[in-house]
């Protein structure tokens, strides 16, 4: 664990990882990935998985700053929180999108990158 969780609405929310510091190299591109778990009550667990190609980030010619790519996934996971549908030690993956003037995480199904990930 990397730090001390962040408590959101009756979640405490735990970063795992190297915070995409680490290139990892899946078929032929390469990402860097991080993950956090949200828990509630000590009994239910999701974990959410994140992914940045760094093959789309040099097409696009975008420079990525590790804070501020953790600030925006710390964010995506509260916001699902929110929306609710959520299922235990279930996996929610998001991979990082390059269009135009808007770009963010966006959920991904069944990416290269996590391999296990059941949707």
């Amino acid at each position: 664990m990397n730090q001390e969780p962040v408590t959101y609405n009756g979640y405490k929310i735990f970063h795992f990882g190297d915070g995409f510091n680490q290139t990892y190299l899946f078929g032929r591109s390469t990402y860097q990935l991080t993950n956090y778990v949200a828990t509630k009550d000590d009994t239910q667990a999701y974990v959410y998985l994140f992914a940045v190609s760094t093959v789309e980030a040099a097409l696009h010619n975008v420079r990525l700053e590790a804070g501020a790519l953790l600030e925006q996934a710390l964010n995506t996971v509260k916001g699902h929180l929110d929306e609710g549908n959520l299922t235990d030690r279930q996996e929610y993956t998001f991979e990082y999108y390059f269009e135009g003037m808007v770009n963010g995480f966006r959920a991904v199904n069944k990416p290269l990158w996590a391999a296990s990930s059941p949707t």
